[in-house]
């Protein structure tokens, strides 16, 4: 039997030190500190979430933990999975919720 699986792997390198953006990673999300894309973004694609965050809010981050979920839509749609965490230094997301049904 032939399985296909479809994977996307994106990285990013941030010139700055890692305890100043580790609080921002763990606000990410829907309806929590957005993704970090410019307003007229948010608004064309993603009208239905908050803007993203321009300040660290002390309700959205957290400690992130391996399967804790990050949300990229309504409830019960797109998300990922914390599959790897080292505080102020790697954060590995996965998700099955985004890749096409085929």
């Amino acid at each position: 039997m032939v399985t296909n699986h479809t994977v996307t792997i994106d990285a990013v390198t941030i010139d700055a030190d890692p305890a100043d953006v580790c609080p921002w990673l763990t606000q990410m999300g829907w309806h929590r500190g957005g993704w970090y894309t410019d307003r007229w973004v948010d608004r064309l694609l993603f009208p239905a979430n908050w803007p993203s965050a321009g300040v660290l809010t002390a309700d959205l981050v957290r400690d992130l933990r391996v399967g804790d979920g990050i949300p990229d839509g309504p409830p019960g749609t797109a998300s990922f999975q914390v599959e790897y965490v080292e505080p102020a230094r790697l954060l590995v997301l996965h998700s099955t919720s985004h890749v096409p049904p085929e």
